[in-house]
């Protein structure tokens, strides 16, 4: 076999296997993660519409399949004043967890209390509507409601669903009505998402280089045993 037919056969062969072991790192499936972030707490200015918030700033890069919001201790009087709202501040996507419970086109709502741990994602069954008829409150998973219904609130927390998890996301709790007040001691924000672990291009370029020194010593070592069958002739 002639020389150049040696060293084409064997660099082609090589640079194929590296570039083989680049793609099979570049489109290694996606990885589901369960990640949990918390939040400081505060204490909620009374009859105050704007309201106090707090951020969770994430680094993680997820794209979102699922989130659940935890409020840890949320002590109030008067359930009926408060509305609460999850954002993610890049995005300027908004949802309301629950707003003004019992309330409906006007009134107070529910008078009763918040004194509890209170999660919230679209497939809990709680209706928290209904249990606002208990005082106070029980903790417990609730899906959440908007204003004047107690149906799923439109739009629901699946928003944010193929949405990065990197960036900023704020809880909002406000009192819209006085003479009623109330804190929060935390909250927590579970992000449920798929990642995809892609190598930096430097790394795939050192992936093809390992190859081509595999060419280079093949190459090598055929040429050698090519001289030696040379010599013998």
């Amino acid at each position: 076999m002639p020389t150049s037919t040696v060293a084409k056969t064997f660099l082609s062969s090589s640079v194929v296997a590296g570039l083989a072991l680049a793609a099979s790192v570049v489109a290694a499936p996606a990885q589901a993660l369960t990640m949990s972030y918390s939040g400081s707490g505060f204490s909620i200015p009374d009859n105050n519409p704007t309201g106090i918030s707090s951020d969770i700033v994430i680094s993680d890069n997820l794209t979102i399949s699922d989130i659940t919001v935890t409020l840890n201790n949320l002590s109030h009087t008067w359930v009926g004043d408060l509305i609460a709202t999850l954002t993610n501040v890049d995005t300027n996507t908004s949802v309301s967890l629950f707003n003004r419970v019992g309330r409906v086109g006007s009134g107070v709502g529910s008078s009763n209390d918040f004194g509890g741990n209170y999660g919230f994602n679209d497939a809990f069954t709680g209706d928290l509507w209904i249990a606002a008829s208990s005082n106070p409150v029980p903790s417990g998973g609730y899906f959440p409601t908007g204003a004047d219904s107690a149906a799923l609130a439109s739009p629901s927390l699946s928003a944010f669903d193929g949405q990065l998890s990197a960036g900023t996301w704020r809880l909002t709790l406000s009192d819209n009505e006085g003479a009623d007040v109330g804190s929060l001691e935390s909250w927590e924000l579970t992000v449920e998402g798929a990642s995809e672990s892609v190598p930096e291009p430097a790394s795939v370029l050192g992936l093809l280089a390992v190859g081509a020194m595999g060419a280079g010593s093949a190459l090598k070592r055929k040429l050698g045993h090519k001289a030696g069958d040379d010599n013998l002739n």
